[in-house]
């Protein structure tokens, strides 16, 4: 977990972070299923080049509607 005072920003560390643990998912169960990433987070995402691996983001305002 991460803490951010305004929009998280996506870097190409955490780029290759979430693709390594995603294929590391993919070793160890054998899934064939889809893996979706999901940020979870207070108030958003930075739109750049490295977030676009993350599939979908839910926000404080998704929780508390």
């Amino acid at each position: 977990m991460k803490y951010s005072g305004s929009e998280y920003t996506a870097t190409e560390k955490v780029d290759r972070s979430i693709r390594r643990k995603m294929n590391d998912l993919v070793l160890v169960t054998g899934t064939k299923y889809a893996i979706y990433p999901t940020l979870i987070t207070t108030y958003g995402l930075v739109s750049n080049s490295y977030a676009g691996n993350i599939q979908s983001v839910v926000t404080m305002d998704d929780l508390f509607v």
